[in-house]
């Protein structure tokens, strides 16, 4: 009897887990669109010529475990062993576009993305700019990369 009451609560902690997971995604989202809204709005606008950038392949190693499943079902997740590591590739991009004035590169701006490199490689290729937001007093490390464009189907 024990045992049974014991799996029935594994069982509601794992759909409270997964609902309230779902809602600070939502909440998550929703103030991603209104800082980029924001930083649209009030920061300067950078334009890069996309042959001014450089796609790195940076794929890594990472624990299976750490990548979050959301089709994942309970008997999935009550059954796997916190101990084995299971080591898979994610697929991982590194953007580094120059912002070059008077022939001189002035200022990287860099971003991981996680996307296949011969995919981003492509999608950039499709765009003759990317827009680059800079805080107005240009501030080392605040810009924010528009990559909007990568979700975006391929026609």
């Amino acid at each position: 009897m024990t045992i049974i009451i014991s799996i029935a609560s594994l069982f509601v902690l794992f759909l409270l887990s997964k609902h309230f997971s779902k809602k600070s995604k939502a909440r998550l989202e929703l103030s991603r669109n209104n800082f980029v809204k924001q930083v649209k709005r009030e920061w300067n606008l950078v334009k890069i010529k996309t042959s001014d950038c450089q796609i790195i392949k940076f794929d890594a190693l990472v624990d299976e475990k750490l990548i979050e499943k959301e089709n994942e079902n309970f008997f999935e997740w009550i059954s796997k062993d916190p101990n084995h590591e299971n080591l898979i590739t994610e697929k991982r991009s590194k953007l580094i576009c120059n912002l070059i004035r008077n022939n001189q590169i002035e200022k990287k701006f860099v971003k991981i993305i996680l996307m296949d490199h011969t995919v981003l490689e492509f999608k950039v290729k499709m765009q003759d700019y990317i827009n680059v937001y800079v805080m107005k007093d240009f501030e080392e490390g605040n810009y924010y990369i528009d990559l909007g464009f990568l979700d975006d189907p391929i026609k």
